[in-house]
This record gives C-alpha cells, structure tokens and sequence, in this order.
C-alpha cells in the first residue's frame, strides 16, 4: 500500500510544477499561481455555499499554499457553513475566549484535481 505524501512534499512539488511551467511555456510562475488561487476559492465557494470566507495564499517566493475557511464564532449556529459554536472553536481551533471568528486551515492535499485542470487551462 502506498503512503500518502506529506502536504509539504506536495507543496514543494506543487511550486516545482509551476518553476517548470514557467521555464518550459514562459508563463510567469505567479500567474499561474494566481489563476489558480482563483479556481479554488470559486470552487471552494461553491462547495460551502458561501460567497465569502474562503481565502487562498499562494506565495511562490516563500513557497507557501495555505487555503483557510473563515467562520464567525458565535453563542448559537444559524449557519454552520460560516458560523462556529465558542465551545468548538476554542477546542479544536484553539480561539482565544473573545474572539470573533477563526481561520480554519484547509488540507490542500484536496484540491489536486483543481489544481490540475486550472494548470492545463492557463
């Protein structure tokens, strides 16, 4: 059985890729990366339903791919897609007892196939 590859084996590969995009198409590396930052979050919106709180980094420089889900913490849940109970925030996010929402950090391990058809598109 093969092991899955660690997110930051994939990311380095991921800003690999896009060093030999540039190098064999010409087409600047942060580009692409932006292209493809736009495909996720409109994906990502899609998925949940929310029109905002998805946010994506792509950093080619510092090599940084970090995708975060925005949720409001409140008292009680009227929309689990952007709302999060104080209860579960402070415990699984670690949120500070006054905060007012939390970055939940996605696994971008997910977004391959995305990522790959927007690649094959620019």
């Amino acid at each position: 059985m093969a092991k899955a590859k660690s997110s930051k084996n994939q990311a380095k590969e991921f800003f690999e890729a896009l060093r030999i995009m540039e190098a064999e198409k010409g087409i600047p590396a942060e580009y692409i990366a932006e292209k493809i930052s736009a495909a996720i979050v409109v994906a990502l919106r899609k998925d949940y339903g929310t029109t905002e709180n998805i946010n994506c980094i792509i950093d080619c420089e510092n090599e940084i791919f970090k995708v975060t889900l925005r949720k409001d913490i409140v008292e009680e849940v009227e929309d689990p897609r952007v709302q999060i109970l104080r209860e579960e925030a402070k415990a699984q996010y670690k949120a500070k007892a006054n905060a007012e929402f939390v970055e939940i950090e996605m696994d971008t391990r997910q977004f391959g196939r995305i990522v790959a058809t927007t690649a094959k598109h620019v």
